[in-house]
């Protein structure tokens, strides 16, 4: 176990950061650090866009966590670049639920889309992205994770909505 504490820190402290406080609604953030983490969304979406996989993977720390669903744990800025030079979905989009940073921790939590292909559907799902302020000031992902969203006709409600995927904007303290 004393082998992984040290990879398991950055998500551990952003863990505890997420039950420490409450997301901050979207909107305009309260603080520099909190625009300074938004921006890092907007870049990784820019990136993503692009297919720029070596800026998507610059937004990473050397010691960053991506998890990627059903996949295993990917451990390293160089194995993050492997991952994303393997393919990066264009037309992505991010909505950001909430973010906070606090010191030097910060974490976004939102909802992306992926636009339908030629060759692939549209696709949905949720997200947090984990930070940490490093020591020239910038904020770079420590731990990044996200997960699809079942399609409509496996989890609709009568009205029509995926009850599993509502924000309660009361558990945010939204």
């Amino acid at each position: 176990m004393t082998a992984f504490a040290p990879r398991a820190a950055p998500a551990i402290a952003c863990a505890l950061l997420l039950l420490a406080t409450a997301c901050r609604p979207a909107g305009t953030p309260a603080s520099d650090d909190d625009r300074a983490i938004l921006d890092v969304v907007t870049r990784y979406e820019a990136a993503s866009n692009e297919g720029d996989a070596a800026a998507l993977t610059a937004l990473y720390a050397d010691d960053a966590l991506l998890l990627p669903p059903d996949g295993g744990l990917v451990s390293g800025r160089d194995a993050i670049l492997d991952f994303w030079q393997d393919g990066i979905e264009p037309g992505i989009t991010f909505e950001v639920v909430g973010s906070r940073a606090t010191g030097g921790s910060g974490y976004v939590v939102g909802r992306f889309m992926v636009e339908a292909t030629d060759t692939a559907p549209a696709d949905s799902g949720k997200y947090v992205l984990c930070l940490q302020r490093q020591r020239g000031g910038g904020w770079l992902v420590v731990a990044d994770i996200w997960n699809a969203t079942p399609s409509a006709d496996e989890t609709d409600d009568e009205e029509g909505h995926d009850a599993r995927t509502r924000v309660t904007r009361a558990a945010y303290h939204l």
